[in-house]
């Protein structure tokens, strides 16, 4: 059966066919979206769809006018990145097609079925190189099934990982609800209708390799086989991102003796960690646990941990406790056994609170007193409560007050991660800051690409998830650059500023508007050329720089 049904988005009104029919393979109903048409705003009557013979007709005698700025935005960016490169090396033609996807599911931020819309509103065909000579139906069709090309999905998870280093993999735990900054070490792995995958991303939470997973948590045998495929694609020692729930003292024993580099939040109730959290409110009366991380100032407090037998075995009756077993418990240096197991066996633990401002740089220790006592009280902030600070003959005292490791316990902020492999609490940040660009990506851009929804969808999730993939690149990519331009602005923000340069014209020839100079600060921060004030684009074929071949001039790709 057939059903017309009508999408609004900004505005506008666009005809859907939903057919329903059953599949004899999968033996379930499925359903299949067609784009129809628009709805004219002035007389409500249906515009149909433009055949491909008649979008070529009528582009060279109508007037048209396109979404350009963030269009060309993202198509510079995939092209200064090597994702376009990448693509087109693994899939050909198609590789431009999947990127014109990514593209219009960026400018979109919604589902799948806005996208064909999208392109015909922006003007990435025309600076793909492939113009009207293709309809958005028809990339959108041509896409599909482009991950039944195993070999081609293969050779460009090789060609982004070669481009990277300093790689980290972590299971995918996004949650729509919104998070704190440190949502990832609180909330855990959490519960999720939506499928899984296994994700590695660079150091700036560009994705350079996926896998779908349909387990919350990553095992070990899953993690062992995630490293090997990294490692043979070329990756240097990544590191996996693990949730709270990973960090059972099984688990750990097991990926510590597999030699991998693993960083975990610990969950606050085991023994070893609590013993630990009452030494980071302690070492607040010592300036040298103050660390600074960026121009942010942090107390942290580091020492190594071990696995190791129980002295004797949980009983059944007896709750369990976090990360401890009935075999295994998780111990400190303070414990007589902890000096039996190996170097290589041990783990580090960090316990760290963010405090203060990014003024306080200064020693404590090198301090005046006075100076000191009132720059540890401005640091405490709200945990200056819990001491009493005066200066006693010319020099410093601290003391903590009755129950102030208590109330610290149960205070947001203090954070404990486990780590194996990692050298340092600057790297430990660095995966942490990882961990979470990505997942604030994943809420801007979210979609139905791996929703329930997709039990009834033509398409596969490997292929959803390969335009997920590539938008991700491009999306984290600006945000990576306007970080380091100092711009102190959302992505989404920045493009819709630069979605007000647009392009008047025929379907070849096109007047681009003045550009204001707060867009041309944008294009600069981004790395983007800006745009010429006239263009014209013709139809090409992409050759790819990584077999060195001659780039199309300015005119040719649109500026």
């Amino acid at each position: 059966m057939a059903d017309n049904f009508i999408v609004e988005k900004d505005g506008k009104k666009y005809v859907y066919r939903s057919t329903s029919f059953y599949d004899n393979q999968t033996k379930r109903k499925r359903t299949v979206s067609e784009y129809v048409g628009r709805i004219d705003p002035e007389t409500g009557e249906l515009i149909e769809k433009k055949s491909k013979s008649r979008s070529l007709q009528s582009s060279h005698n109508e007037s048209q006018v396109r979404n350009y700025g963030a269009c060309h935005a993202f198509v510079s960016i995939s092209e200064s990145c090597g994702i376009r490169d990448d693509l087109h090396t693994a899939f050909g033609v198609k590789g431009d097609y999947l990127l014109a996807e990514a593209i219009s599911l960026i400018l979109t931020g919604g589902p799948m079925y806005y996208i064909e819309p999208e392109m015909e509103t922006n003007m990435s065909r025309e600076l793909l190189g492939f113009g009207d000579s293709i309809t958005p139906e028809e990339i959108h069709e041509l896409v599909k099934g482009i991950s039944d090309l195993p070999d081609e999905v293969e050779k460009l998870f090789e060609l982004r990982i070669r481009r990277s280093s300093d790689i980290v993999l972590f299971g995918r735990t996004y949650a729509p609800e919104p998070s704190s900054e440190f949502g990832w070490i609180d909330r855990g792995s959490g519960y999720s209708r939506e499928s899984n995958y296994c994700i590695a991303t660079d150091m700036d939470g560009i994705p350079v390799f996926f896998e779908p997973s349909y387990d919350k948590n990553l095992d070990c045998g899953t993690i062992l086989r995630m490293m090997e495929r990294l490692n043979a694609f070329g990756a240097i020692d990544p590191v996996v991102i693990l949730d709270t729930d990973s960090g059972t003292a099984t688990n750990l024993e097991e990926m510590v003796s597999m030699d991998v580099g693993f960083l975990v939040p610990a969950r606050k109730k085991t023994p070893a960690i609590r013993q630990m959290l009452s030494q980071v409110v302690k070492k607040r009366t010592d300036p040298r646990s103050l660390r600074q991380f960026g121009d942010r100032n942090f107390i942290v407090y580091d020492t190594e941990l071990v696995v190791t037998d129980r002295k004797s075995r949980k009983k059944p009756e007896y709750p369990d406790e976090d990360n401890d077993t009935a075999d295994l418990e998780l111990i400190s240096s303070t414990d007589p056994r902890f000096t039996s197991v190996p170097m290589n066996s041990r783990m580090v633990a960090w316990a760290s609170v963010e405090l203060g401002d990014s003024s306080d740089k200064k020693v404590l220790m090198d301090m005046d007193p006075y100076e000191a006592m009132d720059r540890i009280r401005d640091i405490a902030g709200d945990y200056s409560r819990f001491f009493d600070v005066k200066v006693v003959e010319g020099e410093l005292d601290l003391k903590i007050r009755q129950k102030a490791v208590t109330a610290a316990l149960n205070k947001e902020g203090i954070f404990v991660i486990l780590t194996h492999g990692v050298k340092s609490w600057n790297d430990v940040m660095r995966c942490y800051g990882c961990r979470n660009r990505y997942e604030n990506t994943m809420k801007v851009l979210r979609t139905n690409l791996v929703s329930g929804t997709l039990t009834e969808s033509p398409w596969s999730l490997m292929d959803l998830m390969l335009t997920q993939y590539v938008a991700l690149i491009l999306w984290n990519t600006a945000e990576k650059r306007l970080r380091e331009s100092g711009v102190d602005l959302p992505v989404s923000s920045v493009m819709q500023l630069l979605d007000t340069v647009m392009a008047t014209g025929d379907g070849t020839s096109w007047d681009i508007t003045e550009i204001t100079p707060r867009s041309r600060k944008m294009f600069e921060a981004l790395h983007v050329k800006a745009p010429s004030k006239q263009i014209t684009s013709r139809l090409y074929s992409y050759e790819p720089r990584s077999y060195e071949f001659s780039r199309m001039n300015d005119q040719q790709r649109g500026g």
